[in-house]
């Protein structure tokens, strides 16, 4: 399988936009406090046994979580170690 230099640096180029945008913010949102509410959400509403509101309320915040997670900040900026 072949995949032009063109097609390469196109995706590199955009995917270095949006991380470069993620950098740029300046949200307050922290990601692993989001990910630990997500996974208290799934755990305590969606797990093995349900009932009917549990899912329905997973669903409500699970929404609220995700409007969260567009104010996520990056709190260290250092670049990266390229390794040898």
């Amino acid at each position: 399988m072949e995949v032009s230099t063109a097609l390469v640096q196109e995706f590199f180029t955009r995917e270095q936009a949006k991380l470069q945008a993620l950098l740029d913010t300046q949200g307050t949102e922290s990601p692993v406090a989001l990910r630990k509410a997500m996974e208290r959400i799934m755990m305590e509403k969606v797990g093995l046994f349900r009932n009917g509101p549990d899912p329905e309320a997973a669903v409500t915040e699970l929404a609220n979580l995700l409007g969260r997670s567009r104010r996520v900040g990056v709190r260290h900026r250092t670049p990266a170690r390229t390794r040898s």
